[in-house]
């Protein structure tokens, strides 16, 4: 079920807290072709094939929900799919097609839709559904499809050409004119559960209709997300990704609390999610589901009902072999599970699907706890979800609490000043000055056959000194390889002088994505920046860069006016290390007045030092934003500083 090219998961993050319209019932119109062969001849009705597709209320011991009532419960009400039939008998036995490469296999499929042209001259093609550029399935690549019927599904009565199942990108236009860009085949039975069921037909409909990657382990030295998810090919009719699924177009209600403490309800399988984002990336969160054993979907479920939390990373770029769980080995979607033994990733004791991986009342997650609630980079999240309480047999209630952004996280630093120092030589068109135009269509090129050795440099004058904290790197936008020349490996420089660069700040990896990425680094002043890439992804000698960012405070010198001295000016220096709490003030006036005040405006530590420099060790404060302001004799502020205290 490995897809033509590697599916990308993406998501469109709009507004905080704004409700999205549920029970949409937008209608999609597809087409259906079942192929059999002259030795494997059709065993179904069409009556059955048209009712297991169409029929909202179809339900037999076998299959439990239509494909129709599967996606319409799935997608809360939103999605309404039905498909006109047609039968085609493939010219060849189906131990030709068997032997033949998927790329040659699914041209079969084209056939049976020019056969369907040919043979059904009055079919009204125009009424199929169509991708838009309003179509939440490729939201960064909205033209991708545009045009292109929505939705192609292939059943076979034996397996195709492509084996048990597939969907492929094909980008086809027949004859008629109309353009194929994504398209399923199924049969109808899998392997471990050979009566007739719809497992694959779901599985493959969530890569054509709804972009989902695949969760299952392609080389099964794990379980992947195992039964929690329909995409990890594990039964007949389980749920697509779950709230990852139900946040990735916005359905329903999605709470996103910010800092401080929240207590949430949650219907059994309805439509209100909770989702934790990093504030460094938006691509990685936990999003948070209540699901019940006896709702539809969830017969694998291993207790009555629970909360059910996933940890999604959609920088993960990869084949689903890397159950490591480190920062950068793991999966795109993870079910996070609570007894922390990780049975999934690791193979573990069975079933690996079990009590152990459900929130239940008395459990708690956070930062401290195993498994922790830890960002994949290894820094805190700051959430704690506590006090689970079962309402009733369909809800279940729990308390969110998010600490306060740290206060390290600033603004973006604005590049109307930044100048390129120097560069590895560029592509023509694609100057070393993209990587920092705050363009992301273009973008700074070393070429496909560069002379140039490894590390390709850039080095960048900021125009002023910052303290730097951040920093962040967006590779290009193409959608298939090569990429041209994603950064794997790379180094980071900061300096006041260029006269020493010192070692580097960060010396890193990065995932081969165009997602925008980041690395926390110690809090640096800087004017000068050296960026190293030492390698690209696929051994690629080119190297590109679409966009850098830095976050910082801007280093302000403070002159300071003493009535009292012949000298009136005194510039106040003020240091925070973050690594041991320690606070140093410089350069000190007699008689000035030191406090020190939480994020409330509470005061926390006043005093007069008695000399102009002094040291402050903050590591008994609690986690939280802190303001330290120095005054004069006659009370007026002469300088403050904003720090952050964390774990």
């Amino acid at each position: 079920m490995k897809q033509w090219i590697g599916f990308v998961f993406l998501i469109a993050f709009f507004s905080q807290n704004s409700p999205a319209q549920t029970d949409k019932r937008i209608p999609v119109k597809g087409i259906c072709i079942f192929i059999d062969y002259p030795d494997a001849p059709r065993k179904v009705s069409t009556l059955f094939v048209d009712s297991i597709l169409n029929y909202t209320e179809y339900k037999s011991p076998l299959i439990n929900r239509s494909f129709r009532k599967y996606w319409l419960q799935e997608t809360r009400r939103n999605y309404d799919v039905q498909h006109d039939v047609f039968y085609y008998t493939a010219p060849q036995p189906s131990s030709y097609y068997k032997n033949l490469q998927w790329w040659e296999g699914i041209n079969l499929w084209k056939d049976a839709l020019e056969w369907v042209i040919a043979n059904n001259p009055n079919y009204d093609w125009s009424k199929l559904s169509k991708w838009s550029s309003s179509d939440p399935f490729d939201l960064q690549y909205p033209d991708r499809f545009q045009g292109a019927i929505k939705s192609v599904i292939i059943l076979s009565s034996v397996f195709g050409p492509a084996g048990l199942g597939a969907a492929h990108f094909p980008s086809w236009t027949l004859s008629n004119g109309e353009t194929v860009g994504t398209i399923q085949g199924s049969i109808l039975q899998a392997p471990w559960h050979p009566t007739i069921n719809l497992f694959v037909l779901f599985h493959e409909s969530g890569h054509s209709l709804f972009n989902l990657p695949d969760t299952y382990d392609y080389d099964a030295s794990s379980g992947g997300t195992a039964k929690y998810s329909l995409m990890s090919a594990q039964g007949p009719d389980v749920e697509p990704i779950g709230a990852p699924f139900v946040y990735q177009h916005r359905w329903g209600f999605i709470k996103e609390p910010q800092a401080g403490t929240h207590t949430y309800t949650l219907p059994a399988d309805g439509d209100t999610i909770v989702v934790v984002k990093n504030i460094h990336d938006p691509n990685e969160f936990f999003s948070l589901e209540v699901r019940k054993k006896t709702n539809p979907g969830n017969s694998l479920f291993p207790v009555p009902i629970g909360l059910l939390v996933w940890h999604t990373d959609l920088k993960v770029n990869t084949h689903n072999t890397l159950e490591q769980g480190t920062r950068y080995e793991h999966y795109k979607h993870s079910v996070v599970q609570k007894d922390g033994l990780r049975e999934l990733e690791n193979g573990g004791p069975e079933p690996k699907i079990n009590s152990g991986d459900i929130f239940l009342p008395g459990d708690v997650f956070s930062d401290k706890t195993t498994p922790s609630a830890q960002w994949w980079a290894g820094e805190n999240s700051g959430l704690e979800i506590k006090d689970i309480v079962i309402v009733d047999s369909n809800h279940v209630r729990f308390t969110v609490t998010i600490s306060d952004k740290h206060a390290e996280h600033y603004e973006e630093i604005v590049k109307s000043k930044w100048k390129l120092i120097s560069a590895t030589p560029s592509q023509g068109g694609y100057e070393a000055q993209k990587a920092f135009d705050n363009d992301l269509s273009s973008y700074y090129h070393v070429p496909y056959g560069s002379k140039r050795p490894r590390p390709h440099q850039l080095i960048i004058d900021l125009g002023e000194e910052f303290e730097i904290s951040e920093f962040y790197y967006t590779a290009n936008d193409n959608f298939s390889p090569p990429w041209e020349g994603r950064i794997r490996d790379y180094e980071l420089y900061l300096t006041v002088d260029t006269s020493s660069w010192g070692l580097p700040v960060a010396s890193e990896q990065f995932f081969q994505t165009e997602y925008k990425q980041y690395q926390l680094i110690n809090p640096k002043k800087a004017r000068y920046v050296k960026f190293l890439a030492l390698n690209s992804y696929l051994d690629d000698d080119r190297t590109s860069i679409a966009e850098i960012d830095f976050r910082g405070e801007k280093v302000i010198s403070s002159t300071v006016e003493k009535p009292s001295t012949t000298d009136k000016n005194s510039s106040i220096q003020i240091y925070y290390n973050h690594k041991n709490y320690v606070l140093t003030l410089d350069r000190l006036n007699e008689g000035c007045r030191i406090a020190v005040y939480n994020s409330t405006g509470s005061l926390m530590l006043q005093l007069q030092p008695t000399e102009t420099t002094i040291r402050l060790d903050l590591g008994n404060y609690s986690t939280g934003v802190y303001f330290v302001s120095v005054f004069d004799s006659e009370n007026r502020e002469l300088q403050s500083k904003k720090i952050g205290k964390m774990n």
